[in-house]
């Protein structure tokens, strides 16, 4: 699984064009991602669906989505083209928003009432395992059109046009919930998103058709089993090992987020959203310096950055209603942490991974991702059912039982996790500890530093 082995070199003429295209690309998926990731849970609300069934919900996304990129590797280890298993199961999510949308136009006209929450559940689901599919074949394509030296200010770059748009579609969305709520029209108002989210699908189709995909053949002894994946207990084993159970500590309270919102603290969709989506917009701003710590300092670095901001983000929840300061306070460590994590993971597994394996290597790590984000969320759900049965003081207790697990987690793995790639001292030796505690008590003054050497 390590990388040594021939790199492939694609001519700046052909591959810059290719980049920028998949730029291009990342916009429509983006907004299509952004609907369905902020907009299925208050659907799933207003259907009727319970603190379990969001539970379930996010769980058996959480299963689904890496047992489908292992589909999808499997396409691949049998001669499948990258470009066209991308192209057929983009193809193919794109439409399943178009039953979603009518099960809402459904439910608007008083159809399937009565199994409205469990058909939700499935067509998601659905939903969610045919982008996955593409999700090796497409890892292991733009892996190989980014330069390693490059990897942290291109992703970064793509990761923030994705922000971009998709911010501005989900805000936009949120008024059009609104204004569909006000008129008594709110199934129909969440259809209208979902058909606009095949839309935006559609188009990152067409655009994807005319990226440049290199030629790309794996063989029969690239493969091993998920069982040797486990026993291989290399320094890639042990950051999946981390994966799996720091998602399970982050889903515990991440799904519930929004129908705190919207059932105790009584917030609009507006409102909901704003909050939401402050932490996007943190996420945008940060996320070019994570990008170039991520060149400099290393991946490992940005991990401990992540984790010392989640486990303060749900925190300040326990005790602050207010619309303006959770926007202030909480927001403002997620979105720091979601930069960090997301340019941290991504990176540190290109790294980690060869490129032939990259594809396979990526689905187990995820299927172990997938278990984590469903025992998470399920135990989230039930804390909520059980505790004071959904009250205010469950979310309370919800919300702390999520920082200390991720503290735990967090203060007993990632010290066993090592840089791949060679980096440059960080500018606080302190910080060399590996115990995200010792690295908070240099904060401010790391702070000072990075923003003086980047």
């Amino acid at each position: 699984m390590l990388v040594k082995e021939t790199v492939i070199v694609i001519p700046k003429k052909i591959r810059l064009p290719a980049l920028k295209n998949s730029l291009h690309e990342a916009s429509s998926t983006g907004a299509s991602a952004s609907i369905g990731e902020l907009y299925a849970v208050p659907f799933a609300k207003e259907v009727g669906a319970q603190p379990v069934q969001i539970g379930l919900l996010t769980a058996l996304s959480g299963v689904v989505a890496p047992l489908a990129q292992l589909y999808g590797t499997r396409l691949l280890e049998h001669g499948g083209n990258r470009k066209k298993i991308v192209l057929t199961f983009t193809l193919l999510q794109a439409l399943m928003w178009l039953p979603i949308a009518a099960l809402a136009i459904a439910l608007h006209f008083g159809y399937l009432a009565n199994a409205s929450e469990v058909i939700f559940i499935i067509l998601y689901t659905l939903l969610i395992a045919l982008g996955n599919i593409t999700f090796p074949a497409w890892f292991s394509w733009i892996g190989d059109l980014v330069p390693e030296n490059e990897r942290g200010k291109y992703f970064s770059l793509r990761n923030r046009i994705i922000g971009i748009v998709g911010l501005i579609v989900v805000l936009a969305g949120a008024f059009v919930i609104d204004i569909f709520k006000t008129r008594g029209y709110l199934l129909l108002g969440f259809a209208f998103l979902f058909a606009i989210a095949a839309t935006f699908r559609l188009y990152s189709l067409i655009v994807l058709k005319s990226q440049y995909a290199p030629l790309f053949q794996t063989k029969p002894s690239d493969h091993f089993s998920f069982i040797s994946f486990l026993k291989r207990m290399d320094n890639f084993g042990k950051f999946t090992i981390y994966l799996a159970l720091f998602n399970a500590a982050l889903m515990i309270a991440s799904p519930f987020f929004a129908i705190y919102m919207l059932e105790e603290l009584k917030f609009s969709y507006v409102t909901l959203m704003l909050v939401t989506l402050s932490s996007t917009l943190v996420y945008l701003l940060t996320i070019p310096l994570m990008g170039r710590l991520s060149d400099r300092y290393g991946n490992k670095r940005l991990l401990q950055i992540a984790n010392v901001a989640f486990i303060f983000s749900p925190l300040p929840w326990m005790i602050i209603r207010d619309p303006i300061l959770l926007i202030i306070i909480p927001q403002l460590f997620a979105g720091v942490a979601n930069a960090a994590f997301v340019i941290g993971t991504t990176n540190f597994t290109y790294d980690s991974v060869s490129p032939r394996h990259r594809p396979l290597c990526v689905a187990y790590s995820n299927i172990m991702v997938g278990i984590g984000t469903f025992v998470g969320a399920l135990l989230g759900g039930f804390i909520l059912k059980y505790y004071n049965s959904g009250t205010e003081i469950s979310y309370v207790f919800l919300f702390g039982i999520a920082a200390f697990l991720r503290f735990l987690v967090a203060f007993i793995y990632l010290p066993k996790i090592k840089e791949i790639k060679p980096v440059k001292k960080f500018p606080s030796p302190d910080l060399n500890a590996l115990h995200p505690t010792r690295a908070l008590q240099h904060d401010l003054t790391w702070i000072k530093k990075v923003f003086r050497t980047t």
